[in-house]
């Protein structure tokens, strides 16, 4: 029964979510930036290693993409998406808030980074441009950095401007 009730949440949640944009993007933009929140935004694996049982709240942000989301041309539309359990939302939501209350975006929370495919192509139906930063790895915790082979692939498929890991290590160790 709880199984069935999470799904149900996680159903309503996409559908609301894609009510909500396909309303925010019913004329088309010059353009889009998504970010991942993950080792993208946050530097979440190290502080989560070091500090078991942390918040998502308390994870501290890469300052340097922080710059780079403070300096999007104001014209653009902005999205959060990431990977992470449905249950975390209002967490993630709350330290967006925190770090971004004066401008205006977007969450959603997918749960596998395949599903921000799906997600993408929306926005490039929608966008003239679309930039995706995103470094699409795992396995950090365990000390080999692994990376989402088969959604990268997918992602180059798309028209849009993708900064993976070797961009985004770049601008966080500014």
């Amino acid at each position: 029964m709880k199984s069935l009730i999470v799904k149900l949440i996680k159903l309503f949640y996409h559908f609301i979510t894609r009510v909500k944009l396909k309303y925010k993007f019913r004329e088309s933009n010059n353009s889009t930036y998504i970010f991942d929140l993950d080792n993208t935004l946050y530097n979440t694996w190290p502080y989560l290693k070091e500090n078991k049982g942390a918040l998502y709240l308390e994870i501290p942000i890469f300052e340097g993409m922080k710059n780079v989301i403070y300096s999007l041309p104001k014209d653009s539309k902005l999205c959060f998406l990431t990977a992470r359990n449905l249950k975390f939302y209002f967490q993630t939501k709350k330290r967006l808030e925190l770090d971004f209350n004066s401008l205006d975006y977007d969450l959603i929370i997918v749960d596998n980074t395949i599903d921000k495919i799906r997600y993408l192509k929306f926005f490039v139906e929608k966008s003239d441009n679309v930039f995706y930063y995103d470094d699409l790895s795992y396995n950090h915790e365990n000390g080999t950095v692994k990376y989402y082979l088969d959604t990268i692939k997918e992602v180059e498929k798309l028209p849009v401007e993708y900064k993976g890991a070797d961009v985004i290590n770049v601008i966080n160790s500014i």
